[in-house]
């Protein structure tokens, strides 16, 4: 699977979780949006790897979505570990399109500029296979 598909499912379940929250993308333009909760997102890919062999081969690629909560400073991080929640819950243990979603993790990253960060980590792979 190319990482234009795996990066497609990514952000349709992403846009789900998302709702109406700001969200912004590796390379694209961003202004801060100031005292309302963003989210920016991004891919951490690995190189594939091969997990069989034989008549057919396969090729596993590992990776993580990477969410970065951000929240206006001096309000708490209630709302920040909501919208984490919600994006852990569309993510967790999941299969689509054959991108394997298992376990995210969330943690708090802590002040950065006029925001208030919490970072939630959703690891994936997925298999591709080729002929020998």
């Amino acid at each position: 699977m190319t990482w234009v598909a795996i990066a497609n499912v990514v952000r349709a379940l992403a846009s789900t979780a998302l709702g109406a929250t700001v969200a912004v993308y590796d390379n694209a333009p961003h202004t801060d949006p100031g005292d309302v909760t963003w989210v920016r997102m991004s891919f951490l890919p690995t190189e594939s790897t091969q997990v069989q062999c034989g008549a057919t081969n396969t090729f596993r690629t590992l990776g993580a979505a990477q969410f970065a909560v951000h929240v206006p400073l001096d309000q708490g991080d209630a709302a920040a570990l909501v919208l984490a929640d919600n994006i852990k819950l569309a993510f967790r243990r999941l299969t689509v399109s054959g991108v394997y979603f298992t376990t995210p993790h969330v943690q708090s990253r802590g002040r950065e500029g006029d925001s208030w960060v919490v970072e939630l980590n959703c690891p994936f792979y997925s298999d591709t296979q080729a002929a020998s």
